[in-house]
C-alpha cells in the first residue's frame, strides 16, 4: 500500500446514514423491551418507591437492639457473679484442704492420745495394774482393731468402764474383743 492510500483511509470518513438509522432503531427497540420487562416508568417508579418507604420505620430494629443490649448487660452481671462464686468456693476448698492436711490431723492425734491416756489412768486406778500390763492389753486391742473395723479409743474407754465395775483387765480385754 502506498502512503497516499493510508493517508486517505485515516483522513477519509465515510458515513452511511441508512446503516446508522437501522442500528439506532434496533437499539431503541431493545431498550423499550427492557423498559417494559422491568415495568419502570421513571416518574411512576419513584412515586411507588416513595409510597413503599413512607410507612417504613426503624422502631422495631431499635427496640431489638435495646433489648439485646439489656440482655447482654444481665448476662455480664450473671457471668461476673458466677465467677465470684466459683472463686469463693475454690478459696473455701483450698482453706479446708490446707487445714485438713495440717491442723486437723495434729488435733485429732492429740485428742486420741488424751482419750487413751485418760482410759489408761482409769484402768490403773480401778485395777492397780502397772502401765506395762495395761499397755500389753491395749496392744492386743490395737492388733484386733487393725484386723477389724473397730475403734481402739472406743474399746479402750469401754475396758476402763469394765474395770471400774470390778472386772479384771484380761477378762475385760477378752470381753471387749468378744463384743466387737
Amino acid at each position: 500500500m502506498s502512503s497516499t492510500v493510508i493517508d486517505n483511509r485515516v483522513v477519509e470518513m465515510h458515513f452511511d446514514n441508512k446503516d446508522f438509522e437501522k442500528n439506532v432503531k434496533e437499539s431503541m427497540s431493545t431498550l423499550d423491551k427492557l423498559k417494559n420487562a422491568l415495568n419502570m416508568d421513571s416518574a411512576k417508579a419513584l412515586d411507588n418507591l416513595g409510597k413503599a418507604t413512607s410507612g417504613f420505620t426503624m422502631d422495631g430494629i431499635n427496640t431489638a437492639i435495646e433489648t439485646s443490649k439489656l440482655k447482654f448487660s444481665a448476662l455480664q452481671v450473671a457471668g461476673v457473679t458466677a465467677i465470684g462464686k466459683i472463686t469463693s468456693a475454690a478459696m473455701d476448698m483450698g482453706t479446708k484442704l490446707i487445714k485438713s492436711l495440717t491442723i486437723d490431723q495434729v488435733t485429732r492425734g492429740f485428742d486420741k492420745y488424751a482419750e487413751k491416756t485418760q482410759a489408761v489412768q482409769t484402768i490403773m486406778s480401778a485395777t492397780g495394774e502397772t502401765i506395762e500390763q495395761i499397755t500389753e492389753q491395749i496392744d492386743k486391742l490395737n492388733w484386733f482393731t487393725d484386723e477389724t473395723s473397730y475403734n481402739l479409743i472406743d474399746m479402750t474407754n469401754n475396758i476402763a468402764k469394765f474395770t471400774s465395775n470390778g472386772i479384771k483387765l484380761e477378762d475385760a480385754t477378752k470381753q471387749m474383743m468378744g463384743i466387737a
